[in-house]
């Protein structure tokens, strides 16, 4: 907030109390840029390794970066180290396999003898299936 010389009062309390509360106001911006610094290196120090910071993330939730810089060098010496992209690694199958083809395939239906419903009568209707393998 820049006032004109001429448009300061010439009373000394009041130029006091503008001079108290500009005072308390950079006291308060300090005091939240110190605290976001401390928990920043508290988090880079103490926090889970495999929580890693990257600064392009910071659009995802609309805050302003202006300022930063987001060239792939300052990028890497905030996180110190390189950026690298996740591939998803050629990993090793685990779990069941499906059976060869050349196996045979046979249906076994489960029915019910009666399919009268006990209560209204109806004839009951098949509302599911569950289909499995099995050697």
């Amino acid at each position: 907030m820049t006032v004109a010389m001429e448009e300061l009062p010439n009373d000394v309390a009041s130029l006091k109390r503008i001079i108290f509360e500009q005072q308390e106001r950079h006291r308060g911006e300090i005091d939240a840029a110190v605290k976001a610094a401390v928990a920043a290196i508290l988090r880079r120090y103490y926090g889970p390794r495999s929580e890693k910071f990257d600064p392009r993330q910071l659009l995802l939730f609309g805050q302003r970066i202006d300022g930063a810089n987001l060239d792939q060098a300052s990028l890497e010496d905030e996180l110190g180290e390189p950026l690298v992209t996740r591939r998803v690694k050629n990993r090793d199958k685990h779990g069941r396999q499906q059976l060869p083809e050349h196996l045979e395939r046979i249906e076994i239906e489960h029915d019910l003898d009666s399919k009268v419903c006990p209560a209204c009568g109806n004839e009951r209707c098949r509302i599911g299936a569950e289909i499995s393998e099995q050697r």
